[in-house]
């Protein structure tokens, strides 16, 4: 983490293992929090200086492509299932 006092707080995890994180540290805007990608090993790390939103969107059209996320992520046709539906 980057500071004392930092932490990171988990919203989502993937089928494959990934986790993401907002980076949250003292005194920071929730609207600008940095959101970091961990792969399903614990020892890969990916840094985003954006929103939740933006980011999803992003990933979702191909505009950003991570290195940790399953390569075939995102698939042709987005579908929606709730939590308990899985």
């Amino acid at each position: 983490m980057e500071t004392p006092g930092s932490r990171l707080v988990c919203w989502a995890t993937t089928d494959n293992g990934e986790y993401l994180y907002w980076l949250v540290q003292a005194n920071d805007d929730p609207d600008s929090r940095v959101i970091m990608i961990n792969s399903e090993s614990g020892e890969d790390w990916e840094r985003y200086d954006m929103t939740v939103t933006r980011l999803l969107a992003a990933v979702l059209t191909g505009e950003i492509r991570s290195e940790i996320l399953w390569d075939k992520f995102p698939l042709p046709e987005h579908q929606f299932r709730p939590a308990g539906e899985m």
